[in-house]
């Protein structure tokens, strides 16, 4: 017997602060905070007119934290962090993950991976975790190019809170070719 009279359909922010930055020594650093404030709804009971308020979001926080750092022959390794939590509740949605690419000297081949690993507590004592690798060997210099790639999502791993992810639970194992021109023919460009 009750409709929802109103409900927000944007959070609204208290605050966000980004810091970012590179060092001589190619170290790039970034991070973000926000914080959202309360958002509630207001429902009507039909029957006796009364109405209620009811939280769709608590006060938020939000964290993002990136470091990488640039290595020999176009390289690099990465850390990530991105992190949100409702203080004075349980809620927890943490994920952590890198990222790195291996060049030769030359830069026609690399090896490029990444990794994450989630951990989310919804309601006390109800935790999930779960994880997603991809790993992949490429020629990525020239007209003839190709790719080799596997990708691991097991059936827990959740970045949804601050991500995105159609679906969990699969493996991928492809292979990639092709083929550039990179001069005009003729009239084909």
């Amino acid at each position: 017997n009750e409709i929802i009279e109103s409900n927000p359909s944007e959070l609204q922010l208290l605050n966000a602060t980004k810091i970012s930055g590179k060092t001589k020594r190619g170290t790039s650093v970034g991070f973000l905070n926000a914080m959202s404030l309360k958002s509630n709804a207001l429902i009507r009971d039909i029957i006796t007119d009364e109405e209620s308020e009811y939280i769709t979001q608590d006060f938020t926080n939000y964290n993002v934290t990136a470091v990488e750092q640039s290595i020999k022959n176009n390289s690099y390794f990465s850390l990530i962090n991105t992190n949100m939590m409702i203080p004075g509740t349980d809620f927890l949605a943490n994920v952590t993950g890198t990222q790195f690419k291996i060049a030769e000297k030359t830069n026609t081949y690399a090896v490029f991976g990444s990794g994450a690993y989630s951990y989310n507590q919804i309601i006390p004592d109800s935790t999930n975790s779960g994880f997603y690798s991809e790993i992949s060997f490429e020629k990525i210099k020239g007209n003839f190019k190709f790719e080799f790639e596997n990708e691991i999502k097991d059936d827990q791993y959740d970045p949804n809170y601050m991500g995105f992810l159609r679906n969990n639970n699969e493996i991928e194992t492809e292979a990639v070719f092709d083929y550039t021109f990179y001069n005009p023919s003729d009239k084909v460009l």
